[in-house]
């Protein structure tokens, strides 16, 4: 039975798993890789899918923080960025990434309103696509038992064409540890209603 339900996941990514421009892109993070160059994740919302009452599955996009900082070198005045995050300020929309209880813990409170407005600034500028994706991966979450498994992985060329798209026959799950990117996406997709 898990299988045919992998299967079934796995059909639904081949139509995600192409690059989604004009998504709301959701911040969920910055994290260094295996090579020690940090990366941004965010996720899309509109991609959640859910198998069952307790697993559910969601596209994450990265992009390196190194070309999100030379974005905003060059744009960062831009009126376009400007108004996106005064009018969410204003509404005090601010990236749920921030409500979360282990990111206000370990955030001092004087960096949470600024990190927050980068967050949303990094929305908007992914959202508009003007920031080439490094990866986007199809994650599933086991809610139950705190592990995931990536299912479709679509990386990038420079230039934003897609270099190969990677698609294992069986998901490797792995638990999920505190403080990741999977633990925060975790809390995102598993308190969602089911």
């Amino acid at each position: 039975m898990r299988t045919k339900k992998l299967l079934a996941i796995l059909a639904v990514s081949l139509v995600v798993s192409v690059p989604v421009f004009a998504t709301d892109w959701h911040y969920l993070g910055k994290y260094p890789d295996q090579k020690s160059r940090d990366y941004v994740s965010f996720f899309e919302p509109a991609s959640v899918e859910r198998y069952g009452t307790s697993d559910a599955s969601a596209l994450v996009r990265s992009v390196w923080a190194k070309d999100l900082n030379a974005y905003w070198k060059k744009h960062g005045s831009d009126p376009d960025i400007i108004d996106a995050g005064a009018e969410r300020v204003a509404n005090l929309d601010y990236p749920e990434y921030f409500s979360l209880p282990a990111v206000i813990k370990k955030t001092p409170a004087k960096e949470l309103q600024n990190l927050s407005i980068v967050a949303m600034g990094n929305e908007f500028i992914v959202k508009s696509g003007r920031v080439p994706s490094r990866v986007d991966i199809r994650w599933y979450i086991d809610c139950k038992q705190r592990r995931f498994a990536n299912i479709a992985t679509t990386v990038y060329l420079p230039g934003g064409k897609v270099g190969k798209v990677i698609k294992p026959n069986e998901p490797a799950y792995l638990a999920i540890e505190s403080g990741t990117e999977m633990d925060y996406l975790r809390q995102f997709l598993c308190q969602l209603p089911m």
